[in-house]
């Protein structure tokens, strides 16, 4: 396991120069270790997956373009097919730069037959990982890691797949303790950090009632601490892409960009989103249209899912790398229990009533280079921000959202004014360090 200190003094945050030297003041604990280096081969860029991918009666070339041409990593598949069938699925991933998670109903059965499945996939190229149960309860937990771990000694290059509740699961009503009960102990059922590829949840912000649920940030909050708590595991969330009759509305252009923004701030390596396919409404849930239509067909979110796709693996080379180590808020309207940035942080909107995030992010290949995730919480404005940045800065970059590559930001006077979109978030690196 990893091991990452805490200390008081603050790197998040520095004061003025004096004398050449920079004072660090006492301020908030902070990570500063980095984590070991990963070992050769692993995964260099964000993960972008989707729900529901096409059902088998749309699993054609034509749709698994779709996917790949919106630069789709993963497939989630949740519905039991036959080996033939998940073998298709494989095959139309693979050839294409994808893997599919697969549901193979043997992953129930016997130790035999569990073997069986996964000596059948286990050396497909187009393979992401074995589905065991989305949203296991308390009392589920010991049966999905018993799966986890029979797959994971069979198979430790491939994900064996589980995502959590969220924390207001009517689950965790009677005394169960939803952080070291549920999330942590999942973790050590499992074996501890070294055997979890993906720490998952789900939450989804985008009300019925057109509010925004500010439990989404907690929800966040708490797997980006968990996960540095046991060693910087990896962490993964669903993207919100359709509405719920009676609970969700489905969400827009602006809304879709927030939601990716905001999850990189708080260090999501894995997004996934909620569905990409239309489902067919059940007695319990009735669906508005996703980003493909049940027909198969392209909707308004297409043209959206593929840009903020693309954005998300031109800065994901960056960011998979990156350690999010708090999420500061700004503006009259901070949620409760969430960080306020702090005076002495050196990005300051010059005007502090704006509605931003602002993720401190560390970039350990890097030195520990200081990076900053800045992000405009407003559904529905555009903004021209200006910042005031701390004199000890010596240069600033952005990290573009087509290239990867970092562009200089001019700093005039101790400021800088940028624009955002509704809802955009921006990536800047910072030196001397």
């Amino acid at each position: 396991m990893k091991i990452i200190s805490l200390i008081a003094f603050s790197l998040l945050s520095f004061g003025a120069c004096v004398d050449g030297t920079i004072e660090i003041p006492e301020d908030t604990p902070i990570l500063i270790e980095a984590p070991e280096p990963e070992p050769p081969g692993e995964l260099d860029n964000l993960v972008i997956g989707v729900y529901w991918p096409p059902t088998w009666e749309q699993v054609t070339d034509a749709q698994f373009d779709m996917l790949a041409d919106a630069h789709v990593d993963m497939l989630q598949y949740v519905i039991t097919y036959t080996e033939a069938q998940n073998m298709t699925i494989l095959d139309k991933s693979r050839d294409r730069g994808m893997r599919s998670i697969i549901f193979d109903a043997r992953a129930y059965g016997s130790d035999a037959e569990l073997a069986d499945m996964v000596n059948a996939y286990r050396s497909h190229a187009g393979l992401g990982g074995y589905y065991i149960k989305d949203e296991p309860s308390p009392a589920e937990l010991d049966w999905a890691a018993a799966i986890y771990n029979k797959i994971y000694e069979l198979d430790a290059d491939h994900i064996p797949h589980v995502n959590l509740f969220p924390s207001f699961a009517t689950h965790f009503t009677e005394g169960i303790d939803y952080k070291n009960d549920y999330m942590q102990g999942w973790i050590n059922r499992v074996g501890g950090a070294a055997r979890m590829k993906f720490l998952s949840l789900d939450v989804y912000p985008f009300m019925a009632d057109g509010t925004f649920n500010p439990v989404y940030y907690h929800e966040l909050d708490r797997l980006r601490s968990v996960a540095l708590e046991n060693g910087d595991i990896r962490t993964s969330a669903y993207l919100q892409s359709l509405g719920v009759e009676g609970a969700y509305r489905r969400p827009n252009e602006h809304e879709l960009r927030y939601n990716v923004y905001s999850m990189l701030a708080y260090g999501i390596k894995y997004p996934v989103w909620f569905t990409y396919c239309t489902p067919d409404n059940t007695v319990n849930e009735t669906f508005t249209e996703a980003i493909i239509d049940r027909d198969g067909n392209k909707t308004d979110l297409y043209v959206p899912f593929k840009t903020l796709n693309g954005e998300m693996k031109a800065l994901g080379s960056k960011l998979f790398v990156m350690q999010s180590q708090i999420v500061y808020h700004t503006g009259e309207g901070v949620p409760s229990g969430v960080e306020s940035l702090p005076a002495e942080y050196f990005v300051q909107p010059d005007n502090p009533n704006e509605d931003l995030l602002i993720a401190q992010l560390k970039n350990w290949p890097e030195g520990g280079r200081n990076y900053a995730m800045i992000v405009n919480k407003s559904l529905t404005e555009a903004k021209e921000l200006t910042f005031n940045i701390a004199g000890w800065i010596t240069d600033m970059d952005e990290v573009s959202k087509t290239t990867g590559s970092e562009n200089p930001i001019t700093i005039n006077e101790g400021k800088v004014t940028l624009t955002f979109m509704p809802g955009e978030g921006r990536l800047f690196g910072f030196k001397p360090f």
